[in-house]
């Protein structure tokens, strides 16, 4: 099961839009190397997910 050149696609596409996404099939290591590149904008990511949610109820005050 563990090729050895195992295969990954990485897809890149602008932000702000107006060109089309454009895949690349690379090794392991190279898609290794991009996520080393990019660790900072990923904890920075993980970071705002963590943020606590909150629930609509106390939005929706009942009055009697």
């Amino acid at each position: 099961m563990g090729h050895k050149n195992q295969k990954v696609i990485v897809s890149l596409q602008s932000k702000s839009g107006g060109n089309e996404a454009v895949s690349f099939e690379i090794t392991k290591a190279k898609a290794n190397k991009i996520i080393d590149l990019i660790q900072p904008e990923i904890e920075k990511k993980r970071k705002e997910l963590r943020c606590t949610s909150i629930t609509l109820e106390r939005f929706y005050k009942e009055e009697n």
